[in-house]
């Protein structure tokens, strides 16, 4: 191989290396989409990664250097995503644990009282106060998975 053909070659590996690398964030994208959670994935080392990238893109377009702008810019695109996702999908279960449970078809509904206004024969329906029921095991494991 000539002196001059190496540069080139090595110049087009990393270029390719540079698309795909980054492309293999888009698995954790996959799977935190797939689970719809973001529990397990650290935003600090995405926001990180997202950060060299963008150093990396201005460093190719300060020098024109096609191959560093189009594999840094792959990178960010991805990473950007993938912070992003992870962010919402935090933001959608700290709202989650907030807000009281949904009311199931199987939950009974609250209990109603008839109450006589000032008459006997003038009723009226009034909302009487029901003690929480006590939570089924599912409801006890998904309110722990959010509280951690």
């Amino acid at each position: 191989m000539s002196s001059s053909t190496l540069p080139g070659l090595l110049a087009v590996l990393c270029t390719i290396w540079g698309i795909v690398g980054p492309l293999s964030q888009l698995v954790q994208l996959r799977r935190m989409l797939r689970f719809r959670s973001a529990h397990d994935v650290s935003v600090g080392s995405l926001c990180a990664f997202l950060i060299g990238y963008l150093l990396w893109l201005a460093y190719g377009v300060v020098l024109k250097s096609t191959p560093l702008i189009v594999a840094d810019a792959v990178g960010a695109g991805v990473s950007l995503a993938t912070v992003l996702a992870a962010c919402a999908m935090r933001a959608q279960a700290r709202a989650l644990a907030k807000s009281p449970p949904r009311r199931r078809r199987t939950d009974p509904p609250p209990a109603v009282h008839l109450a006589p206004r000032r008459r006997r024969d003038d009723w009226q329906v009034r909302q009487v106060p029901v003690p929480a029921p006590v939570p089924a095991p599912e409801r006890e494991r998904e309110r722990a998975h959010f509280d951690s």
